[in-house]
């Protein structure tokens, strides 16, 4: 074994330890602090039941909403990691290429209607919405009709119509208020166990169908004609990819609302730091979305006093300087990209 290897070896061993560690850091934060902040010890207290108002605010409010950040961030950025495999673009994030824009206008849909159907069934007609919203421009990549910069422009503007639909629809109905506001901008808020559990189970679901595509999105990446000589289809590949992108998205969106530029940073985060084949692109890409939402929603409870910041405005803070260097380098094709 050689130091090149050896020194490897060490690199990645320190990358692990140092996300165990801010995913255990932003995890006690996401617990302690709040409107009303909480010691360490009053927490442990809180979850063993021996202070019953720490128990309150810890098993019934914190703790289901630190586990909603994880699997909401896991999710969103996951779907981006298999999106920008299925469309060869760097540029693929559900909010970009309209997939969570569809997920919005769906939930946004019910809300107005007043549909009390549950949190499996309203998550899975947001699936139902990501996939609507995610067909036009998987179908431009798959077709090659457009350049990857035209298909992440005709996102850019599929989330546009979406956003400006959600909003009509909301106003039509008299819906802006906090509650439908804070959905527009991001938020945990109101959410609990019921949700949590549906949401994981979805997870779960999705990244269960993510070992059947690791082979086929790998050679994907190497072009249509490798796929096809490798005996995998392009369009099958793409087809199923978004599928499970969808199956990520559309309920994550029906609990957080739109969290815009997550998975675009996890993703090309976990390609900086992995640079392996999606077996370790997907799982890599949730990890980091799990960590960074767990943050994000610890400064948007944090920042303003009294006030819940949106945890979009977070997301897309960490987001948009990634865009831009991604912009910057691509070569805006849809050929493989380091």
């Amino acid at each position: 074994m050689g130091p090149r290897v050896v020194a490897r070896g060490a690199t990645r061993i320190w990358l692990y330890w140092t996300l165990a560690a801010l995913s255990v850091t932003a995890f006690a934060l996401e617990l302690c602090l709040g409107a009303m902040p909480l010691s360490p010890g009053r927490v442990w207290a809180g979850i063993l039941g021996d202070d019953a108002l720490a128990r309150q605010l810890v098993v019934e409010l914190r703790l289901p909403r630190a586990v909603l950040a994880i699997l909401t961030g896991a999710s969103l950025a996951a779907a981006a990691s298999v999106l920008q495999g299925a469309t060869g673009n760097p540029l693929a994030d559900p909010h970009l290429m309209g997939v969570s824009g569809g997920a919005l206008l769906a939930s946004a849909a019910m809300a107005v209607a007043a549909l009390d159907l549950g949190p499996a069934v309203a998550m899975a007609l947001g699936t139902v919405g990501a996939l609507l919203g995610a067909a036009p421009p998987t179908v431009l990549a798959g077709r090659g009709i457009v350049s990857g910069a035209g298909v992440a422009l005709i996102g850019v503007g599929l989330s546009y119509l979406w956003a400006v639909l959600v909003l009509a629809i909301l106003t039509s109905a008299g819906f802006l208020f906090a509650p439908s506001l804070a959905f527009l901008g991001g938020s945990l808020a109101g959410r609990g166990w019921d949700e949590a559990a549906v949401l994981a189970m979805y997870l779960a679901a999705a990244l269960a169908a993510v070992p059947f595509l690791v082979r086929p999105l790998d050679a994907l990446a190497l072009g249509d004609e490798v796929a096809r000589s490798l005996g995998f289809s392009p369009a099958l590949t793409r087809g199923a990819a978004v599928a499970a992108a969808a199956l990520l998205v559309g309920p994550a969106t029906w609990v957080a609302g739109a969290v815009p530029l997550l998975g675009l940073a996890c993703a090309q985060g976990a390609r900086r730091l992995w640079r392996h084949s999606y077996a370790s692109l997907v799982p890599g890409s949730a990890l980091l979305g799990a960590i960074l939402v767990l943050a994000a929603d610890v400064l948007s409870r944090s920042v303003l006093p009294g006030a819940e910041m949106p945890l979009g405005t977070v997301t897309a803070s960490v987001g948009l300087p990634v865009l831009a260097w991604v912009a910057w380098r691509a070569t805006w094709r849809t050929t493989p990209y380091s």
